[in-house]
């Protein structure tokens, strides 16, 4: 079998579109370090402080602490009660996955 070839965003290489990845049904990188199986289960996160880390489309989240109000099974994430604002009143819920929680 011919090894597989990966596409960057941007760059087009033997007639892969820019931006799609082609690789083998089989090889997935990265996909198993993003689970992390040494995490707690669910149950035992809930009602926890934690510290937001290493979103990169709400950024504004990161830093910041909140409390894991549950677990939602269908989307896989917790939802995050994360005090927001200058004055600390804002309370925000947010739906992270458990790679983006740090329980002290």
């Amino acid at each position: 079998a011919a090894p597989a070839t990966t596409a960057t965003p941007g760059n087009s290489s033997s007639g892969s579109k820019p931006g799609i990845a082609a690789t083998s049904a089989v090889d997935f990188p990265g996909t198993a370090a993003a689970i992390d199986r040494d995490a707690p289960p669910a149950s035992e996160v809930i009602g926890k402080r934690v510290l937001i880390q290493g979103l990169v489309r709400a950024p504004e989240f990161n830093g910041q602490w909140g409390r894991v109000e549950a677990y939602d099974a269908e989307m896989q994430r917790y939802l995050v009660s994360v005090t927001m604002g200058a004055e600390g009143n804002t309370p925000v819920l947010a739906k992270l996955r458990r790679e983006k929680l740090v329980v002290p």
